[in-house]
């Protein structure tokens, strides 16, 4: 986690970017492993600092997304689409390690705990809005709209997709200073 979090605001700073760092996991995850005693002597044998204030202030936010096992059971799997193992839990191991990583976080003064109400998008919909709202930018939702068409469109190609081609999307956010609204500019 610190190397990458180095190399990530090397970079800002070298491009000169307002950067949002995001990871997977956060150093405090190991607590829900071990016991008091053993956690104590990991972080000192990696050289963190063993305060959980220390800890706690590496993070500007904790985005908690609540295991599928908790909620939404039916989509709780310990296997991927490769058929390849990703998790070791049952579900009920799911639901008492997800509490214990709850718990591990708790002390955070912005640790968001999203459950399993409504779809996974809707929980990703949720953690983004958050997110947006933290920072101070507008969040922008995108929902997917579907047409039925009578026919298709001459410019469709008939045989394959081989005239497809990739996009890169970028938003910026800018804040006229007579106005307190910010616009979304999006570009292609």
């Amino acid at each position: 986690e610190r190397r990458i979090f180095n190399y990530c605001q090397e970079m800002a700073v070298r491009e000169n970017i307002q950067a949002v760092m995001l990871f997977d996991r956060g150093i405090q995850d190991g607590r829900s492993y071990y016991d008091e005693k053993g956690w104590q002597t990991v972080l000192g044998k990696i050289g963190f600092p063993t305060d959980i204030d220390m800890i706690m202030k590496r993070y500007d936010a904790v985005f908690h997304l609540v295991t599928a096992a908790d909620g939404a059971q039916k989509f709780y799997t310990k296997t991927g689409e490769d058929g390849k193992q990703v998790r070791h839990e049952d579900p009920d191991q799911a639901k008492d390690l997800d509490r214990k990583l709850q718990k591990a976080w708790s002390s955070h003064p912005k640790h968001y705990v999203f459950k399993n109400n409504g779809t996974f998008e809707d929980k990703l919909e949720k953690m983004i809005s958050q997110m947006c709202k933290l920072l101070g930018v507008p969040h922008t939702k995108k929902k997917p709209r579907k047409f039925l068409l009578k026919s298709m469109p001459r410019s469709f190609p008939a045989v394959g997709l081989d005239n497809m081609s990739t996009a890169t999307f970028t938003k910026t956010y800018i804040k006229p200073p007579e106005q307190k609204n910010m616009k979304n500019v999006q570009k292609q």
